[in-house]
């Protein structure tokens, strides 16, 4: 209290404020890559170390100078949804999102960006972001970013599925997906895959839809993202329920289950409890179904980000895809490190792996 005192009571207060909010600023944008990519967990594990200070940037900025905040947002969304810093987000969103009309393209797609998969992801408030996703749809011809491009038709095609244009839904992750194979973003890219898999699950397409969770799956082991690897095990599990092949669902849904242990992933977790209780539902057996495999009560409700698929929801018993692509997977397990994150490191060790192939 005495040293903020102080500093309120210096005449240069609003530049020492900027300094530290150009500071933090310049950090986040350093993990803007890295956050998307191999090393993930360990960079927004740097950024939870300054959690702080971003905020207080954060803060500084809607005060004073509002002009960068759009692309802060834009860099800082996958950490926060990493680190569970959502809910104190979508306050600074909604503060933002009034002066949207206000600002350039570019710009105005972040931010709109932004408040589409925050909407989706904090409270599962489908109408807000359906209303924004209008907005951010008039602009999407006139992107010329090509990241912003293609992770502005992902939130689109998860709009879709929330309004049950599953035709729609996957038509957006293929287009999209098609742009993402020229670009090196391998987690959108399997994300993009992973979900055109769920949604193809709940239309009905089983044999497509194997495919791409297949292809999923070598993605993510591929570039070392257990995070994904877990919710690809998951859905294939997931995918040979809805297909009949209960023996090969409960092997997929016992690796799953472990990876998504391993990598401490809530949403992961809950979606494979779901689907064993289905699974033990199909095989005659209520009252294990109602206590989840013997892992305490089976959850309820649609969980949210990227894993939000419950095993029953879409049509002919499928998951449900609306929120398929809208959030991070967290957090994700690595074997090699940046020279220079900004922060400390985390690290978990992977389980051993034994592989069940869905036929």
């Amino acid at each position: 209290m005495f040293v903020a005192e102080r500093l309120a009571a210096r005449p240069d207060v609003t530049e020492i404020g900027r300094r530290h909010a150009d500071h933090y600023r310049a950090l986040a944008t350093q993990a803007d890559r890295p956050l998307w990519g191999l090393d993930q967990d360990h960079w927004a594990e740097g950024l939870e170390m300054e959690a702080g200070n971003l905020a207080a940037a954060v803060e500084w900025y809607l005060a004073h100078d509002r002009a960068p905040l759009p692309h802060l947002f834009r860099v800082l969304w996958m950490y926060w949804g990493l680190r569970d810093h959502l809910g104190e987000a979508r306050t600074w969103i909604d503060q933002l999102l009034p002066t949207a009309d206000s600002l350039d393209p570019q710009a105005r797609a972040e931010l709109l960006w932004t408040a589409v998969v925050t909407a989706l992801e904090v409270v599962g408030d489908d109408a807000a972001a359906l209303a924004t996703s209008q907005r951010l749809a008039s602009l999407l011809a006139g992107i010329q970013d090509p990241y912003l491009h293609v992770v502005s038709q992902l939130a689109m095609a998860g709009i879709s599925a929330v309004v049950g244009d599953f035709d729609g839904a996957l038509r957006g992750e293929l287009v999209s997906l098609e742009e993402l194979r020229g670009q090196d973003e391998p987690y959108w890219t399997t994300v993009a895959v992973l979900t055109a898999g769920l949604v193809e699950t709940a239309m009905g397409r089983h044999d497509a839809a194997l495919g791409h969770l297949r292809e999923a799956r070598a993605l993510a082991e591929r570039f070392d993202h257990a995070g994904l690897s877990a919710w690809s095990q998951v859905q294939l599990g997931i995918l040979a329920l809805v297909r009949g092949r209960l023996e090969e669902a409960r092997a997929l849904l016992d690796e799953g289950l472990e990876l998504s242990l391993a990598t401490r992933s809530t949403r992961n977790v809950t979606l494979c409890l779901t689907a064993f209780a289905q699974l033990a539902f199909v095989e005659g057996d209520p009252e294990r179904a109602a206590g989840g495999r013997g892992r305490g009560p089976a959850p309820a409700g649609r969980p949210a980000g990227v894993a939000a698929a419950t095993a029953g929801g879409g049509p002919d018993g499928g998951p449900d895809p609306a929120g398929a692509g809208r959030g991070p997977v967290r957090p994700a397990v690595r074997r090699r490190r940046p020279a220079q994150p900004p922060g400390g490191s985390s690290g978990r060790p992977r389980p051993a792996r034994r592989r069940t192939e869905a036929s």
